[in-house]
């Protein structure tokens, strides 16, 4: 079975062979770029360039993640962090740097959409929790 890691080293490659030295963002005195859930959590390892999170939040939101639940932090050379990009603005700058046409119309996995329709996630598609009795 395929994982979300697997498919992001696959996006990672994807992204590398399609531009080398380009298609990606670049926040002038970062010394690292990472991924973040909603909470804080740390998604991908820190990396000089942003592929790398591009890759895993591409990966994330293919399997189901919400692409507002995800943001690129950089981490500044004065030790401040930044935030490069989160939510759909994220997913638009990851698709470009692998190549895939944005989908402006929907820009949820089919999955989400069905599980949204089904009440199992809120319309932002974020899992609903069960109420406890």
């Amino acid at each position: 079975m395929r994982t979300s890691t697997d498919r992001a080293s696959e996006l990672l490659e994807r992204m590398l062979a399609r531009s080398p030295g380009g298609a990606e963002v670049i926040i002038d005195h970062a010394a690292a770029y990472w991924l973040e859930g909603a909470h804080g959590d740390r998604l991908s390892p820190e990396s000089e360039r942003t592929l790398g999170p591009f890759s895993q939040a591409l990966a994330l939101v293919e399997a189901g993640t919400p692409p507002e639940a995800l943001a690129v932090w950089s981490r500044l050379d004065d030790g401040r962090r930044y935030r490069v990009a989160g939510g759909i603005d994220l997913l638009g700058l990851a698709e470009a740097a692998a190549g895939i046409p944005r989908s402006h119309a929907d820009p949820m996995p089919p999955r989400v959409r069905r599980e949204i329709e089904e009440g199992l996630r809120d319309a932002d598609g974020y899992l609903l929790k069960p109420r406890r009795h």
